[in-house]
């Protein structure tokens, strides 16, 4: 999910041909838009190669993005910081179900 929100403001902002390219230039420096949600550490420093400085409003974009439509708090928040939340919000999420499941099969009630 992470990766493809990073996408959409890539193209909201360049529009679509300039996203295309930007993409392009970071795979020739071993980078995918895979890597925004698996290592948002690498993905950043490639932009800041690419844009220098610019990373940063676009940073800030991803971040509010990905906050706003996860439901994520963002405010101050890095790449890494949110994609960090985002996986702990699915780790969590995960859980529940097999609680509810494990429940179940013993014929308890679920709490989660």
């Amino acid at each position: 999910m992470v990766e493809e929100l990073v996408e959409k403001v890539m193209r909201d902002v360049f529009g679509s041909s300039t996203a295309d390219a930007v993409i392009y230039h970071l795979g020739v420096k071993g980078v995918s838009i895979k890597d925004a949600a698996q290592r948002p550490d690498k993905f950043m420093a490639a932009l800041y190669e690419i844009f220098g400085a610019g990373a940063e409003v676009l940073e800030k974009r991803f971040v509010e993005d990905i906050g706003e439509s996860l439901g994520v708090s963002s405010r101050g928040s890095r790449l890494q910081e949110i994609v960090e939340k985002v996986r702990s919000l699915d780790r969590k999420r995960a859980r529940k179900p097999r609680r509810k499941i494990y429940d179940k099969a013993r014929g308890e009630r679920g709490t989660g």
